[in-house]
């Protein structure tokens, strides 16, 4: 049987680099013109968390919250004005921010941490009905982070940014407590590289780790989620080494033009079918767990209107732990 053939390409040798290329640039960076934005949407029921995904404590983090935990590195950036966004769902937003006040932004000034919504997206059974988390009520979830710039946009929070001058976009997922918002390394590797995107990789440990795989389509940068790649794409090539031995933390930053660009897209943007866990209340009490359908944009989809990008490599041990399960929260599962 002949190989599956693949549109995409392992990327190319001269976009991949690591942080000793740029670590001399940092000192001359300025915080000050960067967003983060944070991306926040999720709950934390995967994580035996009722409520949202940021505000559950990794055991192992000191006490602290996936939130507090980014939100103080902002801080210890020193930025008299920093400029961060959080995007939350209609699912958790009023939480969110009831949490976010109740700690006083965890030091940062108020009038510095904007927050908005994504939109939801109905859930179907795996016979792709109309799925019913209660009797009479159909399922809603977040609908995936891709939209998060256009929403950014509309919430005019990027037209705040703009009005600060502010000249690049960071964006960190919340479940990464090991993420360094305003990361120096990002910010320097954008303007050496006078690239549209800077996007932070790791080296994928084996062809079985779910995690998106970096890749080149008609020389723009492609990430391919791990569920959707050929097995050719996951496993190696010649003399044992993996084909595409980049993966995707969902670390980037960008600059404010490509954000522009980007927004002239974003109605292009596919759905990805995403097949996860959810709960169908039972009348009288109780559920049942039950696989379902997601429909879900992922922001990598708007890598390939990146006409310049570069790729950031790092050891995972410093920049690379994400939160997916009760047990990595507890310290006792697999990371990636």
């Amino acid at each position: 049987m002949e190989p599956e053939e693949t549109p995409y390409q392992p990327p190319r040798p001269g976009s991949i680099f690591d942080r000793s290329r740029v670590r001399n640039a940092e000192s001359k960076t300025i915080p000050a013109k960067t967003g983060v934005l944070i991306l926040a949407g999720g709950q934390g029921s995967r994580l035996g968390h009722a409520g949202p995904k940021g505000c559950v404590t990794p055991a192992w983090a000191g006490g602290g919250t996936l939130f507090r935990i980014l939100l103080e590195k902002v801080g210890a950036k020193r930025v008299p004005s920093p400029s961060v966004a959080i995007m939350t769902s209609p699912l958790n937003h009023d939480e969110t921010v009831t949490y976010l006040k109740n700690n006083a932004f965890f030091g940062l000034p108020r009038g510095c941490v904007d927050l908005f919504r994504q939109t939801l997206a109905p859930i179907c059974d795996e016979r792709g009905t109309l799925f019913e988390e209660e009797p009479g009520r159909i399922g809603f979830a977040p609908a995936g982070n891709g939209k998060a710039l256009f929403h950014l946009h509309r919430s005019r929070i990027l037209e705040k940014w703009e009005a600060k001058g502010i000249s690049y976009v960071q964006v960190v997922p919340v479940d990464n407590p090991l993420a360094d918002p305003l990361d120096p390394a990002l910010t320097a590797s954008l303007e050496m590289q006078r690239a549209d995107l800077i996007l932070r990789c790791v080296y994928r440990e084996g062809p079985n780790e779910p995690i998106g795989l970096v890749a080149e389509k008609e020389g723009r940068l492609t990430v391919v989620e791990y569920e959707e790649a050929s097995e050719e794409m996951k496993h190696a090539g010649q003399g044992g080494h993996l084909t595409y031995p980049l993966g995707s933390t969902g670390i980037f930053s960008c600059t404010i033009d490509f954000v522009r660009v980007a927004l002239s897209y974003v109605d292009e943007m596919r759905w990805h079918v995403v097949r996860k866990e959810a709960v169908r209340k039972k009348k009288g009490g109780g559920g049942e767990r039950l696989f379902v359908r997601k429909f879900e944009t992922f922001l990598c989809d708007l890598f390939p209107f990146a006409t310049s990008f570069g790729l950031l490599t790092e050891e995972r041990e410093r920049s690379f732990l994400p939160i997916k399960t009760g047990e990595q929260l507890t310290g006792h599962g697999t990371f990636p």
